[in-house]
Parts: C-alpha cells; structure tokens; sequence
C-alpha cells in the first residue's frame, strides 16, 4: 500500500515540475499534496502495524519461555522419580526371576533391609541428579 500511494505522489510532483501553466501547476499541487498526506498517513500506518507485531512476537516469546520452564520443571520431576524407583524395580526384577540365591530362607528382617537399601540408594542418586541441576543453573 506504501508504494502503490507513494508512486502517485512522486508522478504528481513530476507532472508539476514539467508543467509551464500556473493554474495547472497550482491544481497539480493541490492533488500532490493530497497525495503526500496519504503516503505520510500509509507510512505511519505502516510503522503502527510493524510495531504491534513486534510486541506480538515478544509476547509469543515470553508465552513461549514460561510453557518451557513448565516443561522442563516436569522432565526433571519425572528423572527424579526413575532415579528414585531404578534400584527399587532393579531389585525386585532380581528377586522375581526364581533363581536360586540363598535368601529364600533368610528371615524377614532382610526383606526390610534390602528394601531400605534400595531405597537409599535411590535417594542418592536423585540428590545427584538434583545437585547437578542447581550446579548446571549457575
């Protein structure tokens, strides 16, 4: 629209300079004129609307970072919890394969021990995991 007004206006203002008649140049001018106003006015349109995208585009943007704050947030809750579970479903895949390993006839308590093992040592690796997130931050 910038151009298709602009053109007009700088025929207009050719057409005046080339013109010898002072009336027709005063009604040349009075039209180029009228032509400069439109292009000034499709200008400042022109600026408005490359402005409003802009802030579209920044507002997309921050939309954008908060959905993917929110999903790394999620993919990290989601590796502490295997790194919890890992040794827990390690063990108990061992223990479900009825092999032969001497603790079929261990007592109870070592039920509760192993667990508890397990367990630990899961914490620990999640705390590893966290520890490395916090450091990978700074």
């Amino acid at each position: 629209m910038n151009r298709a007004i602009r053109n007009p206006a700088d025929t207009l203002q050719r057409a005046r300079d080339a013109v010898d008649d002072v009336d027709a140049k005063s009604e040349i001018q009075l039209f180029a004129d009228h032509a400069g106003d439109a292009a000034r006015t499709c200008e400042l349109l022109q600026a408005d609307a490359r402005n409003s995208l802009d802030c579209h585009v920044a507002r997309q943007g921050e939309i954008q970072a908060v959905h993917s704050r929110g999903t790394e947030r999620a993919g990290h809750r989601l590796n502490v919890m295997a790194a919890i579970f890992l040794p827990l479903t390690a063990v108990s895949s061992g223990f479900g394969m009825n092999l032969q390993s001497g603790l079929e006839n261990a007592p109870p308590w070592m039920f509760w021990l192993i667990l508890a093992g397990s367990f630990t040592a899961g914490l620990m690796v999640s705390e590893v995991l966290v520890a490395v997130k916090i450091r990978g931050r700074k």
